[in-house]
């Protein structure tokens, strides 16, 4: 009606709409707590296994 492109069929023959997806990866580095050798995530604070806060 007033030719926005609203998606409602009132220009679009076909009846579908084009949808668009983006995959986002994130990689996630571990490494090991200093205390007790379990894996942690970089961005850690506190390691999950042992709750030791990480060295600097």
């Amino acid at each position: 009606m007033f030719g926005f492109g609203c998606g409602c069929g009132s220009g679009d023959s076909s009846g579908r709409r084009e949808t668009r997806r983006e995959v986002i990866t994130r990689e996630v580095v571990l490494i090991p707590c200093q205390y007790c050798g379990g894996l942690m995530p970089q961005t850690a604070i506190f390691c999950p296994n042992c709750g030791a806060r990480r060295k600097n």
